[in-house]
């Protein structure tokens, strides 16, 4: 965005442009790049969690029991981050 402030005094003055529908759309490109990128960091998590599981030497029932949660865990952030994500959208597309 293109501000230049003008200082009146003690105030402060900028004139914001009006947004752009190109503009918009870069910004919900960035947002879904965000998204993708907190997705990203939970497959890292995930694929960490796993690793520290195997290690622990657990009965196997037991560590596919703990897959199972940390899975859905996985699930149900995505599923927060999609939700965000279309939320965001909205509110950015909204004129």
């Amino acid at each position: 965005m293109d501000l230049n402030p003008q200082i009146d005094g003690n105030i402060v003055k900028l004139k914001t442009p009006k947004v752009t529908t190109e503009y918009r759309d870069s910004l919900v490109k960035m947002a879904g790049k965000h998204a993708e990128q907190a997705k990203v960091g939970i497959r890292n998590a995930r694929k960490s969690a796993l690793e520290l599981l195997k290690s622990c030497n657990q009965p196997e029932d037991q560590e596919k029991r703990n897959e199972k949660k940390i899975q859905q865990l996985v699930d149900e952030s995505n599923k927060n981050i999609d939700n965000l994500l279309k939320a965001k959208e909205k509110e950015i597309s909204t004129v």
